[in-house]
């Protein structure tokens, strides 16, 4: 669901890019007392770029990793070594620049 003419913030660049897309919606709730009430949420999105085509993808291990299947069982070690829990978006832009490196 991303589109050429969409802005995103670039976290990563490399063989793999990692992309951010924050956005923002007008949500109404209709509560009993109040009627209905609007209220904005906010939503982040991430994108993996792997060759040419950007892949949505959540910030976990479970998704990070099947998206680089192709080298998962070194960024296991990688991921276990140093301790990553992917609560920092920090954490997969390290995983991004290990694999990157790996051969």
């Amino acid at each position: 669901d991303l589109s050429k003419n969409q802005y995103v913030q670039v976290l990563y660049e490399g063989k793999v890019c990692l992309y951010k897309q924050p956005t923002k919606q007008l949500v109404e709730i209709s509560e009993i007392n109040a009627g209905i009430v609007k209220t904005f949420s906010s939503n982040t999105k991430y994108y993996l770029l792997i060759n040419n085509i950007a892949q949505f993808v959540r910030l976990n291990k479970t998704e990070l990793l099947e998206a680089l299947k192709d080298k998962k069982d070194q960024l296991q070690l990688f991921i276990t070594d140093k301790k990553l829990s992917f609560k920092k978006e920090t954490d997969a832009i390290d995983l991004l620049k290990y694999y990157n490196t790996v051969q």
